[in-house]
């Protein structure tokens, strides 16, 4: 099959890499981090469509709050160092306090969508990711998160990173108009530990407010983003509607198989072109007052189950426009020679 042509400008921030921190606490710390430079800008590719920073706890201080330690006019408390352990970052001596972030992005929501991101231990992997469709997150303090009336839990308190003090490769994808933002993180070359979205369909439905949705899964060995956990789970993504509601990601399939786990479909090159297919991926839901299928995404793809991590295409070396990592394909933007790094 021809490669797909991509509906968004893609701003894809390549093998942005943490090395290990001395401690697997301090390497989860350092990976939040980052992943806070990249959705806002300070570091990676994107420069229009940012994220920009609510609210937020060093362990040291909040903002807001009676005492105002840090840069009041965005309330970032975890600076724009590149050194966890620097003087403009987080503070690492936690006690009863613990670090979050407010993140907002005015594309989706109405404008008012948010995640919020909350490290409440030192524990290698603890940390949740947090998602508010349009109500936005309040309070707040140096040991308790703030919360949001609509708030979905993407990512649960023991599975926010791999809990390993080994370097780690972070992979973004933030479209120029904000409309979706997507993170893995591979872990010393050996599992995607952490892979999240926040993001806006297409194809829409009618009748859906401000469309928008979360999606993520982390921790744990191997890769625990699976053609089932997305297909089937029904933690794995939420959207609001009148109320939250689950969101399945689907498929083609053949009786009760999907595409990409066919054998003579998702094993196999097509016999006409000798290439591999990358299969289009439609949401629906079967939540009560939810029910149906209500769009499709921009510029992802289920892989065919054959396919290897870090394979790209097409297959040129010096041409590489698409990656697969997990089940998934996306945008290996602007292509060139780069290699996927997992390590």
């Amino acid at each position: 099959m021809a490669l797909p042509t991509l509906v968004k400008t893609q701003q894809t921030t390549r093998n942005n890499t943490v090395t290990a921190r001395g401690g697997a606490g301090y390497t989860k710390l350092q990976t939040m981090h980052q992943i806070k430079l990249i959705l806002c800008g300070t570091a990676g590719a994107a420069t229009t469509g940012l994220w920009t920073v609510v609210s937020s706890s060093n362990a040291y201080v909040q903002n807001p709050g009676s005492i105002n330690q840090g840069t009041a006019s965005t309330g970032d408390n975890w600076g724009t160092g590149a050194n966890i352990n620097g003087p403009d970052a987080i503070d690492d001596t936690w006690g009863a306090r613990f670090p979050w972030i407010v993140l907002q992005q005015s594309a989706l929501g109405g404008g008012t969508a948010q995640i919020c991101i909350s490290l409440p231990s030192m524990n290698d992997s603890t940390g949740t990711l947090v998602f508010s469709p349009s109500a936005g997150f309040t309070g707040g303090t140096v040991s308790a998160r703030p919360t949001a009336t609509d708030e979905f839990i993407v990512i649960n308190a023991t599975g926010i990173h791999s809990g390993v003090d080994v370097q780690h490769q972070i992979h973004a994808w933030q479209s120029s108009d904000g409309e979706f933002t997507r993170v893995v993180v591979w872990r010393g070359g050996t599992n995607m530990c952490l892979s999240f979205g926040v993001e806006k369909p297409q194809d829409v439905v009618t009748g859906w407010t401000n469309p928008c949705f979360a999606w993520g899964i982390g921790g744990g060995a191997g890769i625990p983003l699976t053609y089932a956990v997305m297909n089937t789970n029904a933690g794995f993504a939420k959207g609001k509607g009148s109320a939250l509601f689950q969101i399945n990601f689907t498929c083609e399939a053949f009786g009760s198989t999907m595409f990409p786990n066919l054998t003579d479909i998702g094993t196999v090159v097509n016999s006409f072109d000798s290439a591999w297919p990358f299969f289009g991926i439609g949401i629906g839901s079967t939540t009560l007052n939810h029910k149906g299928r209500h769009g499709s995404l921009f510029d992802l793809w289920y892989k065919p189950v054959s396919v290897n991590d870090a394979d790209t295409f097409p297959n040129d070396a010096n041409d590489r426009k698409f990656v697969a990592f997990g089940p998934l394909i996306m945008p290996w933007h602007p292509g060139g020679a780069t290699v996927p790094l997992l390590t």
